[in-house]
């Protein structure tokens, strides 16, 4: 059985995102670990499900369900792509059903804040967008 991470999968570009965010650009991530921290966040991204972990200094990135998850995320990894081009705002794609997101108002609320804390950070890494590029075209959607 081959150890070696799945360059395909969402958790791998999610957690090298983290990675290089924290070395680039760590503001961002202090201020993301602070806002969701002490939550979890279930991702279903096509058929791969993953959840995020977020504490005072670190988010870790797992497959899999979460045991605790405050808010959940089910969407396409196109539309991952096309709110990441600004083709789509995370607002639209709920209002055209493309997202599905759920949790109390108030997980919400911080899931929001930290998706665009997430953002800002992510255009400051000099790294991320050749990870971008990766993901986009390396990866291929599931069937």
């Amino acid at each position: 059985m081959n150890s070696l991470p799945d360059e395909t999968s969402f958790v791998h570009y999610l957690q090298d995102s983290l990675t290089h965010m924290q070395g680039e650009c760590p503001p961002a991530y202090a201020q993301l670990c602070a806002l969701l921290a002490p939550r979890q966040v279930q991702l279903s991204v096509d058929r791969e499900e993953l959840w995020m972990a977020f504490e005072p200094a670190a988010i870790s990135v797992q497959s899999g369900q979460a045991a605790n998850a405050s808010v959940h995320i089910r969407l396409p990894r196109q539309v991952i792509l096309d709110m990441l081009d600004a083709k789509l705002t995370l607002q639209d794609g709920i209002l055209a059903g493309r997202v599905s997101l759920q949790g109390d108002l108030h997980h919400l609320t911080l899931f929001y804040e930290g998706w665009l804390t997430y953002l800002r950070g992510a255009v400051r890494c000099p790294s991320i967008p050749d990870l971008l590029e990766r993901y986009r075209y390396v990866s291929s959607p599931v069937e």
